[in-house]
């Protein structure tokens, strides 16, 4: 009787060619992986396209779609009528989160450090700047700063898959600033002691060398 009552619940609808579950969140920190409806939708969507697909979110239409694999995911986002790319579930709250809408601390550093660091191919000369102390001294700031509170999820107006990023207010260009100088301040004051030890180490492993050098002599 209750899968009947779950199945009766069910809303399939297909927006510009793709086809999903039509479900729209009651809160935005909805633990959807628990919700029963969208176990039931998921359980048959696996049945038919198999156990590795992909679960995404359209909040702009409140759909749930699955594809099997990644390739699918930018073929399907320019028929979505969400410009802002999808939402996915969070391995480790369950919640749903954007890549500019971060949901907790553990996906949070996990994307900014894929997103910032993993993600380097090192195609360019420009990212080979990461072996410069104070460049690694400020992207970890950076990632720390942005997984801990700046893309963290906030309602903004009536959109609950915002971020304290997407505030345009001179607020809030003030405190991008004022962070923007203290993560440079902070680099600077961790990479000169850094930079002190590391030139300490070198001279005495040169002096250990020519001393061995000597010695044979």
């Amino acid at each position: 009787m209750e899968n009947k009552l779950i199945e009766d619940e069910l809303i399939y609808e297909e927006i510009n060619g793709v086809k999903g579950l039509k479900y729209k969140l009651q809160y935005s920190n909805t633990k959807v992986g628990k919700d029963p409806i969208f176990k039931k939708w998921l359980s048959s969507e696996k049945l038919s396209k198999g156990d590795n697909g992909i679960v995404c979110y359209c909040k702009n239409c409140n759909l749930f779609i699955y594809l099997q694999n990644k390739n699918e995911i930018n073929e399907t986002a320019t028929k979505c009528c969400n410009s802002f790319g999808y939402g996915y579930i969070c391995n480790y709250c369950g919640e749903i989160f954007f890549i500019s809408s971060l949901c907790c601390i553990k996906n949070g550093l996990k994307n900014e450090f894929e997103e910032f660091i993993f993600s380097i191919k090192f195609n360019q000369i420009s990212e080979y700047f990461i072996f410069f102390p104070i460049i690694t001294y400020f992207i970890f700031f950076l990632i720390l700063f942005s997984a801990l509170f700046y893309d963290r999820k906030a309602k903004i107006g009536d959109d609950e898959f915002s971020s304290y990023s997407e505030k345009d207010t001179k607020l809030q260009k003030f405190g991008q600033s004022v962070v923007g100088i203290s993560l440079i301040i902070y680099s600077l004051i961790y990479t000169i002691p850094f930079l002190i030890l590391y030139i300490i180490f070198l001279i005495m492993i040169i002096t250990k060398r020519f001393s061995k050098d000597k010695k044979q002599l």
